[in-house]
C-alpha cells in the first residue's frame, strides 16, 4: 500500500496545489463507460464489416459532438456532397469541427451584407 501512496503521490496533490484541477476524473469515466458499451453492441453487428461500418457512424456522431454540431444537420449537407466526386483536399473540410467553422461564416458574412 505504501507504494501506491508514494507512486501517486505528486498526482494526488495536484488538486491541493491547484485549485482549478478537480479531484476527480468523472468525466473521463463516463467517456470509458459509453466505448465499453458500444464495443459490447458491436458484438451483434453481423460481420466484420458491419463493426466498421458501425464504428464509423460512431465516431462520426462522437466528432459532432465534440464540434457541438447538429449531427442530423451535417449528415444531410455532407452526405450528398460525398457522393459527388469530391478531391481528396476537400476532404478535410467537411471534418465536422470545419464544417461547422464555415457555417458560421457563411452565416455572418450573408448577415452583414443583407445589412
Amino acid at each position: 500500500m505504501d507504494v501506491i501512496d508514494v507512486k501517486h503521490q505528486v498526482a494526488l496533490g495536484r488538486f491541493l496545489d491547484f485549485g482549478f484541477v478537480p479531484p476527480d476524473n468523472g468525466i473521463v469515466e463516463r467517456l470509458h463507460v459509453r466505448a465499453a458499451l458500444t464495443r459490447k453492441n458491436f458484438l451483434f453487428a453481423g460481420a466484420d464489416s458491419g463493426g466498421e461500418r458501425a464504428a464509423v457512424a460512431y465516431t462520426v456522431l462522437g466528432s459532432c459532438r465534440l464540434a457541438g454540431v447538429d449531427p442530423v444537420e451535417y449528415l444531410a449537407d455532407v452526405l450528398p456532397k460525398l457522393t459527388r466526386r469530391i478531391r481528396l483536399l476537400d476532404l478535410p473540410s467537411l471534418l465536422p469541427s470545419r464544417w461547422a467553422a464555415a457555417r458560421a461564416a457563411a452565416s455572418s458574412t450573408s448577415s452583414t451584407s443583407s445589412t
